[in-house]
C-alpha cells in the first residue's frame, strides 16, 4: 500500500459551479526538504502543482481536489506558499528580477523534491497504478514545464496544464513529448498574447506535424488572470474561472484513459 499522508477534501462534490477558494487547511509534509501541501485524500491521480508564487490559484487547485486528484503544491515560500514581496506582474521589469531572484533557488529543490514525490506517492505502491499529472500556473509553468519532458520525469508524467505560462523556454518546449494543454487569456493578459504564437508554432512541429498531442484554448476576457475568482458573482468571470479548472480534470482523465493522451 502507499505510504499516503490523508489531506483535507478542499471542496465537496464535483458540480463546476459550485466549487470555490477553500479556508480548509491542507496537510502539509515535507518532500524532498520542500514544504508540499496535500489537498485531497482521494485517488484518481497524482497532481504536481505548481501555482504562481500567491494564492491567485485556488479554484484550479481545489477543483482537482474535488474530482478525486491527490494535488501535491510546491511549496515556494514556506507555509503557505506566497510571497508578500512579489511584484506586480504590470510592472515587468521588477516582476521580472524578482522571478529571476527566486527562479534558479527552486529549480535544484525540484529534482530532490520530484524524488521524495516518487518515493511517498509511488504508482507501484498502490493496487490500481496511478498516473502522474502536472499543472504550471504563471510562474509556475517554469518548473512544471521540466517535467514535461519525459527524459526528465522518467517517462512518468502522463500530461501536463499551463495557465498564463510565463518564463518558458524555447529549447525545453521543443523537448515535450507528453499531451500538454494552455489556457490564454485573448484580451486580459499581454503576456498570452505574446506566448501563445509561438508555443504553438514550435508545438505544431516543421511542416505542420505536431510534436506532441496539445490542445490551446483561448478565452475573451478582461480578467487579470482568469483563475482567481475575484468576482464569480458576475457570470462570464464565473464560467471563465471554473471552465479552465474542468478542462484541466478533463485533460487529465482522458490522457490518463488513452494511455497516449487525447486525441
Amino acid at each position: 500500500m502507499s505510504k499516503q499522508t490523508n489531506g483535507s477534501s478542499a471542496t465537496n462534490g464535483s458540480d463546476v459551479n459550485g466549487v470555490k477558494p477553500s479556508s480548509d487547511v491542507p496537510s502539509r509534509k515535507m518532500l524532498g526538504g520542500i514544504g508540499t501541501h496535500v489537498f485531497n485524500p482521494l485517488i484518481k491521480g497524482i497532481v504536481l502543482f505548481f501555482g504562481d508564487g500567491d494564492a491567485s490559484n485556488q479554484i484550479i487547485r481545489d477543483y482537482l481536489a474535488s474530482q478525486g486528484f491527490v494535488v501535491l503544491g510546491f511549496d515556494y515560500f514556506d507555509r503557505d506558499g506566497t510571497d508578500g514581496k512579489k511584484p506586480p506582474k504590470d510592472s515587468r521589469p521588477d516582476f521580472e528580477a524578482w522571478a529571476k531572484e527566486h527562479q534558479d533557488h527552486f529549480k535544484e529543490k525540484l529534482d530532490p523534491w520530484w524524488k521524495a514525490v516518487q518515493e511517498n506517492y509511488s504508482p507501484g505502491d498502490m493496487d490500481i497504478p496511478l498516473p502522474y499529472f502536472v499543472v504550471g500556473c504563471g510562474f509556475g509553468a517554469h518548473f512544471a514545464m521540466e517535467l514535461c519532458v519525459s527524459s526528465e520525469s522518467k517517462s512518468k508524467v502522463v500530461a501536463g496544464a499551463f495557465v498564463h505560462a510565463d518564463f518558458l523556454e524555447a529549447s525545453t518546449v521543443a523537448k515535450v513529448d507528453i499531451p500538454v494543454l494552455f489556457t490564454f487569456s485573448n484580451t486580459g493578459n499581454p503576456l498570452d498574447r505574446e506566448t501563445r504564437p509561438w508555443v504553438e508554432c514550435i508545438l505544431g512541429g516543421p511542416k505542420g506535424i505536431p510534436t506532441t498531442k496539445y490542445c490551446i484554448q483561448m478565452f475573451a476576457s478582461n480578467l487579470p488572470e482568469i483563475t482567481i475568482g475575484q468576482n464569480p458573482k458576475v457570470e462570464n468571470e464565473n464560467y471563465l474561472m471554473h471552465e479552465s479548472a474542468r478542462s484541466m480534470s478533463q485533460w487529465f482523465i482522458r490522457g490518463a484513459s488513452l494511455k497516449e493522451g487525447p486525441q
